[in-house]
């Protein structure tokens, strides 16, 4: 009897382990440059661009919940988000110049940062960094007056990575340090050897200019199922995606290509390659409609 109750007990542990709902550590940067802090809950989904988490204990109530932790804009901190082996790692930093300053910092397996869509506006020295182009993107996000962009642990059979979602379209960011500057709402990715970029556009953004230049379509493209991909390099950041069109070789013969589209984030320009390796699909790829 008591070997059966030992198992039993045993049993519900382990249930328990593998059901409960991990803990989230949420974060959101509002209007103001506050910034809010959510520990302890369990992350919902998003309804109208706001999560609606809910807490481990809760009371019934479906009300929004009171931040474990409020940073006032005045500190004026920037948001740091790393990917490490045991999960996300975010630090508030004031002083980004001073490497050995110390932050707060949180970790979590459960990361969801959001923050407005809505770009503030810059210093003088920030402006003289961007590009023409760069400011009529930027210009474009004014009216994201309610929208906010989410960034989130991406957990895939393909490994795991931080995400970037903005207008349900979401893109991998592949190994690059995120930077959030809560003022202006700036976002800033870094390469592993420390090249600084600024994100020129939110993933939406980068779709809808892949498909203005004509390289990618409504079919092509399905938001709920694919994503993007963007790549900090040491010279900029590109937005890629991998996509298959129903072509004619020809214009006679149906089949299927595949081609790889590349946006820099910095100039707006696209380009488009096939995938295929050898020579011959590739020539194929070439003649088909």
């Amino acid at each position: 009897m008591k070997k059966s109750l030992i198992s039993i007990g045993s049993l519900v542990f382990l249930f328990t382990l593998f059901v409960s709902p991990a803990l989230a550590l949420e974060i959101e940067v509002d209007q103001y440059g506050n910034i809010n802090v959510f520990e302890g809950y369990v992350l919902g989904e998003a309804t109208g661009g706001r999560s609606s988490i809910q807490p481990v204990s809760g009371s019934g109530s479906s009300a929004r919940k009171t931040p474990t932790r409020v940073i006032p804009s005045r500190e004026d901190k920037d948001l740091v988000v790393t990917m490490e082996e045991n999960g996300t790692h975010v630090e508030l930093k004031r002083d980004l110049d001073d490497k050995n300053g110390e932050g707060d910092s949180f970790r979590s397996e459960n990361l969801e940062l959001r923050f407005p869509a809505k770009t503030k506006d810059l210093s003088e020295e920030q402006k003289e960094k961007l590009s023409e182009y760069q400011e009529k993107v930027r210009e474009a996000r004014q009216e994201r007056i309610k929208e906010l962009s989410q960034l989130r642990e991406r957990k895939q059979e393909d490994g795991e990575g931080l995400e970037l979602k903005s207008r349900n379209v979401k893109a991998k960011l592949n190994g690059a340090e995120f930077l959030l500057d809560p003022k202006t709402n700036e976002v800033t990715l870094t390469t592993p050897s420390g090249n600084e970029h600024i994100l020129t556009h939110l993933p939406d953004q980068a779709l809808s200019r892949m498909k203005e230049a004509g390289v990618i379509s409504d079919e092509s493209f399905d938001e709920d199922s694919q994503e993007l991909e963007a790549v900090a390099t040491e010279d900029g950041i590109e937005y890629t995606a991998t996509v298959s069109e129903n072509r004619k070789f020809l214009s006679f013969f149906p089949r299927i290509v595949e081609k790889k589209v590349t946006l820099d984030d910095t100039t707006g320009e696209v380009s488009e390659e096939s995938t295929s390796r050898d020579w011959f699909n590739r020539m194929m790829d070439r003649f088909s409609y």
